[in-house]
């Protein structure tokens, strides 16, 4: 029974090791604070909130807002207002209302008047959203959506959704990165304007042509689908090379994932080991979750089943599923070889 058990564990092992290899976010808990919500991961954390705002922190992130501002690992990300959904599940992005948001674009760097005031007030928030304000059609959208200090309007939604989609379209035709990367989210997502691929890598195209490594990620995962471009190994490599060179964490992983699949590049472990660390290292948990899959079988490094189960332990107190699976599994296979020695 014990042989049996062991190669019944070998099957599932083999069929999860491929699991982590797919770029999705874990699941999330959800916080409120000042009439803001905060998607956080599953993961330890301290956290206060109420009706003066959010203040969370975990050991790979810190968040919090006044109800006004945002702020996450330290660097502001620009004015949040009562009924905006700050999305931080995804190491290394920051969405609020679905649309990605950095530091020092457009939308993040504009600490506008209405983030002054008074954020539940409906009318102030109206008014720098008809003054052309990107970031307040967008919360104006949201609260129609969602019916949160308005009537429940889907029409009115969608017309600030695509007043929005305008100011954003308008800044990035005059160049500005972030613009150009965000509407790139808008067409991919279809949030303000129809759905359109090939517009999505467009702007992204003109985004990471400026050095948005966001973009570039996001670019180079067209290309890998084939989606609004004609499907280009050797652009998906270039591509995610770009946002791996400057730190971004997805790219890394992408790249990593390339190496190890030899996808567009001689197949070469070492390489995928160095990628996956480097984003792991950030937090990214699909990358641990893969980086623990090369100590587990020896791949690239060492075997080392301690260092896999740091790295699953560290993923799965992310949330993330398939690491949370592997740790599990790892841990019945070292009971049960405990057991036989007893």
């Amino acid at each position: 029974m014990r042989f049996i058990a062991h190669s019944l564990f070998g099957v599932l092992l083999a069929l999860l090791l491929a699991s982590c290899n797919v770029h999705v976010s874990g699941g999330g808990q959800k916080y409120v604070g000042a009439g803001v919500t905060f998607l956080v991961p599953m993961q330890t954390s301290n956290v206060i909130n109420g009706t003066e705002g959010i203040k969370y922190e975990s050991k790979t992130l810190t968040a919090e807002t006044d109800g006004k501002t945002l702020t996450v690992n330290g660097k502001s990300y620009g004015a949040v207002h009562a009924g905006d959904t700050v999305d931080l599940t995804t190491p290394g992005i920051v969405k609020v209302n679905g649309v990605v948001r950095e530091e020092n674009v457009e939308a993040a760097k504009q600490d506008h008047e209405v983030a002054e005031q008074n954020p539940e007030s409906v009318e102030k928030i109206r008014k720098a959203a008809e003054q052309g304000d990107a970031a307040s059609q967008i919360t104006l959208g949201k609260m129609y959506e969602s019916g949160q200090g308005v009537t429940q309007d889907n029409a009115e939604a969608a017309k600030w959704y695509g007043k929005a989609a305008e100011t954003l379209r308008k800044a990035a035709e005059q160049g500005d990165a972030g613009s150009q990367y965000n509407l790139g989210v808008m067409y991919e997502s279809g949030l303000g304007v129809k759905r359109n691929d090939t517009e999505a890598a467009k702007w992204y195209r003109k985004a990471a042509e400026q050095g948005n490594a966001v973009a570039q990620a996001n670019l180079g995962t067209l290309y890998y689908k084939g989606q609004g471009v004609k499907q280009n190994y050797a652009k998906v490599v270039m591509w995610y090379r770009k946002a791996a060179e400057q730190g971004n964490a997805i790219g890394q992983d992408s790249l990593g994932s390339l190496y190890y699949s030899g996808l567009g590049v001689k197949r070469d472990d070492v390489e995928a080991v160095k990628w996956y660390r480097l984003a792991a290292e950030q937090g990214y948990p699909v990358a641990q979750c893969n980086l623990a899959n090369m100590y587990s079988a020896g791949r690239g490094v060492a075997k080392d089943d301690a260092e896999a189960v740091k790295w699953y332990r560290k993923a799965a107190d992310q949330g993330y599923q398939p690491a949370l699976q592997m740790f599990r599994m790892m841990e019945m296979a070292r009971d049960g070889l405990n057991d036989e020695k007893k």
